[in-house]
């Protein structure tokens, strides 16, 4: 071996060492951290926000998550157990067939007394109201990969609880009022977008929300996209579905403004539920950026909220 070739090799060594010892140091700043703040107020810490600037190492992600969303206030001990042992409930047969669809490699997620198919039916079981979807599925089955089976149920229990229960609720109106607030945020942020979607195609803003604030934008976005964005969600909270969407609109935003394509409103539906995988940087942390620089008001949509939510109930009952 040349010297330069040793020299070479030595220099990778050394990277990598420098590498471990600075995964390591985030894992023990995550676990001090966590330690030294109440998960209760973890989301208004700007020692929490800042480590979840810095990254989630994959080897504590399942305990951050578990910590964000407070998952440990929810807990009760045994009920996990006995709720598993209801056995089946009315979705179950789609429960598995989703998940050999979204997880092919993961045997133990695709067995019927593996532990997606326990969670979900204990979920379901315990909220019987909700209506079931894959992208349940999808969600419970990525914290599973993350988490141990009954730590994974709690921190599924509070992120429906916290965000997302609403969604799949036939009497909740969660889609309708966050879908409004969306597109009032669009227009008043691009009013030329806003106006080829909403006018132009004639796409209603639940039409554009329902395919990915419910998912989370496991459909949208690339896999390897996903738990590094939800962790900034599971800090942020709902606006940045908000702001998820305004970086995914400016990505297709040349293929949409472009009147000479002469597209129809369900190719356009289709493009924004899955675009193509090349419009997405390489890095994830360059799409999340582009999220923050949105131009969203987090306090306008929290001041705003109300008002939509009494209109549409109102719109209802008027319309009974």
């Amino acid at each position: 071996m040349s010297t330069r070739t040793q020299h070479k090799a030595a220099g990778a060594h050394t990277s990598i060492e420098a590498q471990r010892a600075s995964y390591r140091a985030l894992e023990l700043k995550w676990i001090a951290t966590m330690g030294a703040v109440p998960s209760k107020g973890a989301r208004k810490s700007k020692k929490i926000k800042k480590l979840v600037q810095e990254g989630v190492p994959s080897s504590v992600r399942g305990v951050v998550w578990l910590y964000l969303t407070d998952s440990k206030a929810r807990r009760m001990k045994g009920l996990y157990t006995q709720l598993t042992k209801r056995g089946r409930v009315p979705a179950s047969d789609d429960i598995l067939k989703d998940a050999s669809t979204c997880f092919p490699e993961q045997k133990h997620l695709r067995e019927e007394s593996g532990p997606l198919i326990l969670l979900l039916q204990a979920y379901l079981g315990m909220v019987p109201d909700l209506v079931y979807e894959k992208s349940l599925t999808v969600i419970a089955g990525r914290i599973l990969l993350l988490s141990p089976e009954e730590d994974a149920f709690w921190t599924f229990v509070a992120l429906m609880d916290n965000y997302l229960r609403g969604y799949f609720s036939p009497a909740s109106m969660l889609i309708e009022v966050d879908s409004t607030l969306f597109g009032k945020a669009l227009q008043t942020a691009d009013q030329a977008l806003a106006q080829r979607l909403f006018g132009d195609l004639s796409i209603t803003p639940v039409e554009l929300c329902r395919t990915w604030f419910p998912t989370l934008f496991s459909d949208t976005l690339p896999e390897d996209y996903l738990e590094r964005v939800w962790d900034f969600f599971l800090y942020e909270g709902t606006p940045f579905l908000f702001r998820l969407g305004f970086a995914v609109l400016s990505l297709c935003r040349p293929f949409l403004m472009d009147a000479s394509r002469g597209l129809a409103k369900s190719d356009v539906l289709s493009y924004l539920v899955q675009p193509s995988a090349s419009l997405f940087p390489a890095d994830v942390n360059q799409f999340i950026a582009s999220a923050f620089a949105a131009r969203v008001k987090d306090d306008d949509l929290r001041k705003l909220r109300p008002k939509v939510e009494a209109q549409l109930k109102h719109h209802r009952v008027v319309s009974r």
